[in-house]
């Protein structure tokens, strides 16, 4: 009975040392702002212009700035070349930063093609 008793133990925490190991992944202490999956760079819309004509769902990295305000969830985005577009920034997406109008960010979302409007859903705001 001690024995296996002995057995369990040592058992269990071994798997409760393996599943914290898993749990943790690897940190180099370097704060990486990538993102996970398969993305290619060739498909991705860089210009508000580019997402303005972009089809539906496409990825989209912006820099630029966020202008204004225009709604709870909505704001005014402008880019180096001076065309804006607006964009639609989920809670989650600020990621705890404080934008501010001068601040150039980096925003990473897809294209939102409606009836009469285009816009970029922001799933991740970068501050530079």
């Amino acid at each position: 009975m001690k024995k296996l008793l002995t057995v369990a133990a040592i058992a269990l925490s071994s798997v409760a040392v393996y599943n914290t190991a898993i749990a943790q992944g690897f940190n180099d202490g370097h704060k990486h702002n990538t993102q996970q999956g398969f993305v290619d760079e060739s498909v991705i819309v860089k210009t508000v212009d580019d997402a303005l004509n972009a089809n539906d769902d496409t990825p989209v990295r912006l820099d630029g700035q966020i202008v204004k305000q225009i709604g709870k969830k909505d704001f005014l985005f402008k880019d180096a070349s001076g065309k804006e577009i607006q964009i639609e920034v989920s809670k989650k997406a600020w990621n705890g930063e404080t934008i501010a109008p001068q601040d150039n960010i980096q925003i990473i979302g897809k294209v939102d093609k409606e009836w009469n409007k285009t816009e970029v859903d922001v799933k991740q705001i970068i501050k530079k």
